[in-house]
């Protein structure tokens, strides 16, 4: 019979094919020298050298064994009993006694020795845990208890209670969460726990009710925000701090600073309602432009958007121009003689015979340039500041929109003006709004906005407006309500310093203090951050009620 001479392999040589294996992928051999190499390690009384690299791999969750480390077999029954004390507000150790009192009645047994012991058992190796994996637990325990206190505040949520005083809902909520946590989370016997339970409900009920006194965010400017504009300290946050804002804006050269970051609100809104209008010829104001100058920018991509749609159409009957300029002259008869004829004059050569041939057909080239002619003829004389030529460049602009509705309702079919004639008609009450300020030419504040909606809404008895239907409308109202119906005076802060150099010392120093915070949008952003933070972070604390019922256990302890 033959005998094999073959020494048995040793320890090292068995890690070294298991690591060839593992490297080849044959899984299969890999499981067998694994299962072996474990086997040895475990028949081995002689004390380990530091574990090989091909060691420390073997020890790890194994995926050719299926077996896990001795370190996975603690660490995640741990966290299941974290996740577990948390989704049962402090109760799991309870519950797991009830389970082993109730086992040990049916067996004949006494309930309560039973209950003690399974919860005794349970208390411990959560202890143990705890100070093994203090992070790990605490995170365990708190994610536990998100579902169970989210469910509570959905359900008060509902309710007429909260509807009614929702603040005092909340910390109401907060103070009972926290104190039904503390009181399950203790230790001992009802009497013992309840001073626990006291502690925690107020921890809960303090926490969360400073952080619904202390400032947040209010909705509507949390709505201009999410369409980037952002509003300054005063107009963010309640109407507390709106009114100590505004009381500020009146403290000379201080007051200047908090002006001039209100105006640039005032323009962000208006940025945002053009760029609104326009979004079906994707146009963007260019950076550093604002009032007249963004709207002449606008103006031009819009005429841009016409001129390259009106080749391609044309106008069959141009008599319905001539009637509209008789109507606008006549509209027009308080102003001053000269100014009269010129506009006049302007009207009949900008939409004159010559531009139609004798059938009253009218070319797109032809339209194109009555169109550019009017609108910046138009944009010259509204910007110069005199009420007269503002009024008849605001003729002329009325002309320029007839043109274009006449153009349109010539060319329903035309698919190369659609863009241009859908921002055109959302430009509308843009334009009367921005042509409406008599001071600050372009500027126009969010009342004067929904003005400007509610008289180019062409709708019987205007119910477009009336049920808030018409575009951009409902960020109008909600701009209304924060930025207020006024446009601030435009006064830089060294203009200011240099008419009233006495009070520079003090009012002059906060200004330049408070002046990154309120004339740059990253200002006013941090701004709202450092107020809103505290607050913030107050509320969060007691989203999960293991914070306070933690305060509870250690202040208990003391």
């Amino acid at each position: 019979m033959e005998t094999n001479n073959m020494a048995e392999p040793t320890l090292e040589r068995l890690e070294s094919a298991f690591m060839n294996a593992h490297k080849a992928g044959d899984k299969k051999a890999a499981g067998v020298l694994a299962a072996e190499i474990k086997r040895r390690r475990a028949a081995a009384s002689v004390k380990k050298e530091p574990p090989t690299p091909q060691q420390e791999m073997m020890s790890m969750p194994d995926e050719f064994t299926g077996e896990a480390t001795p370190e996975a077999k603690k660490f995640i029954p741990g966290v299941a009993r974290e996740l577990a004390q948390g989704l049962t507000f402090g109760g799991a150790g309870e519950l797991v006694g009830a389970g082993r009192g109730a086992m040990a009645a049916l067996r004949g047994e006494e309930f309560m020795p039973a209950f003690q012991a399974g919860m005794g058992e349970f208390e411990a190796k959560r202890k143990q845990f705890k100070e093994e994996y203090p992070a790990s637990a605490l995170t365990a325990e708190i994610t536990g208890s998100l579902p169970t206190a989210l469910a509570g505040g959905a359900l008060l949520s509902g309710t007429r209670l909260f509807q009614a005083a929702p603040k005092i809902s909340q910390t109401a909520l907060a103070a009972g969460e926290g104190g039904l946590y503390g009181l399950l989370s203790a230790e001992g016997d009802i009497e013992e726990r309840l001073p626990q339970a006291g502690v925690s409900m107020a921890a809960g009920g303090l926490l969360r009710g400073a952080g619904e006194v202390l400032p947040r965010v209010t909705e509507p400017a949390k709505r201009l925000i999410s369409e980037k504009i952002q509003p300054t300290v005063g107009q963010s946050f309640g109407p507390l701090i709106k009114a100590t804002e505004e009381r500020l804006a009146a403290v000379p050269l201080l007051g200047d600073v908090i002006k001039g970051g209100q105006r640039e609100v005032v323009e962000s809104f208006d940025k945002r309602m053009i760029e609104g209008a326009l979004a079906p010829i994707n146009f963007k104001v260019p950076t550093g432009k604002t009032g007249v100058e963004a709207m002449e920018a606008a103006e031009d991509a819009l005429s841009a958007a016409f001129r390259e749609a009106t080749p391609k159409a044309g106008m069959p009957d141009a008599r319905p121009l001539q009637n509209k300029i008789n109507e606008i002259v006549q509209n027009n008869t308080d102003l001053p003689s000269d100014i009269f004829r010129q506009m006049r004059e302007k009207l009949n050569k900008t939409i004159g015979p010559s531009l139609y041939d004798k059938n009253y057909r009218m070319s797109g080239e032809a339209i194109k340039k009555a169109d550019s002619a009017l609108g910046k003829q138009a944009i010259t004389y509204i910007r110069t500041g005199d009420p007269d030529k503002q009024q008849m460049g605001r003729a002329l602009f009325e002309m320029q929109s007839y043109l274009r509705d006449e153009l349109i309702r010539q060319n329903p079919e035309a698919k190369a003006l659609s863009a241009a004639r859908e921002a055109y008609k959302n430009m509308k009450p843009v334009r009367k709004a921005a042509t409406s300020a008599a001071g600050d030419v372009g500027l126009f504040t969010p009342a004067q906005m929904l003005r400007g909606m509610k008289s180019a809404d062409v709708s019987i008895d205007k119910t477009r407006f009336a049920t808030g239907k018409m575009p951009q409308q409902e960020l109008a109202m909600t701009a209304r309500d924060v930025i207020g119906k006024t446009i601030p005076e435009d006064r830089s802060l060294l203009a200011a310093m240099a008419l009233k150099p006495s009070l520079v010392p003090i009012s002059g120093v906060a200004g330049i203090a408070g002046q990154p915070f309120y004339q740059t949008e990253l200002g006013r952003r941090i701004a709202r951050n450092i107020i809103q933070t505290p607050g913030a972070a107050l509320r969060a604390s007691t989203v999960s009620p293991t914070v306070p019922a933690g305060i509870g256990g250690l202040l208990a302890e003391q």
